[in-house]
């Protein structure tokens, strides 16, 4: 782990209180249906076993990347809306605190805290968005938030562009944030946009072969 900075440090604390009590979805972590796509169904059904006898706190970057089969990065992208709200903490303190190991997994993370369906100009399709955060609390709205408006100011030119994070922040996310850090918010971008959607479709190119 690097040195994290004040607010990093904040923002990971905020999420491990957020979502202490989130439930465990049970035994059904794979989402059904048109979310996952046909051929990779096995794969998702590999990730449901990995994820059904474990907790989202035993869920760190060595376990994903070392032991859950199939492209660790999009784990998230399988499951079912109730999985996703217990395991997405694991994933927002991989970015947050481990951010080398979590390369990949942070564009995949940002992509899917991303309204695609609100933001002008993209030409992104938006799967289960509205689903997986309607059963968000607010205090683990206000951790998403907060850990996005991290990532904005924390890795600026690294392995996430400093303008990424500001698009959800900016068209969903930043209403959880206290009135004086949505000022942080960067403009958006027409040119980051373009730069993050190139990269995420680079990035499933580079998967899907």
């Amino acid at each position: 782990m690097t040195d994290l900075s004040p607010r990093t440090l904040a923002a990971a604390a905020a999420v491990r209180r957020a979502f202490a009590g989130t439930p465990h979805p049970g035994a059904v972590i794979a989402a059904r249906g048109p979310v996952v796509p046909f051929e990779r169904d096995l794969e998702a059904r590999a990730i449901e076993r990995f994820f059904a006898v474990r907790q989202w706190p035993d869920v760190t970057a060595a376990t994903l990347w070392d032991d859950c089969p199939g492209d660790a990065s999009a784990c998230l992208i399988f499951m079912a809306p109730p999985a996703f709200r217990h395991f997405v903490p694991a994933c927002m303190l991989m970015v947050l605190e481990d951010c080398v190991a979590a390369d990949v997994s942070a564009s995949s993370l940002v992509s899917l805290l991303t309204p695609w369906h609100l933001v002008p100009g993209s030409d992104r399709e938006c799967f289960g968005f509205d689903e997986r955060m309607a059963g968000l609390s607010v205090p683990e709205r206000e951790a998403v938030a907060g850990c996005l408006l991290a990532l904005q100011e924390g890795h600026p030119g690294d392995w996430l562009a400093a303008d990424t994070p500001s698009i959800p922040l900016r068209f969903f996310w930043g209403d959880y944030l206290p009135e004086a850090d949505r000022m942080l918010i960067r403009p958006f971008d027409q040119q980051g946009l373009t730069n993050f959607q190139a990269r995420i479709a680079a990035l499933r190119w580079a998967y899907e072969g």
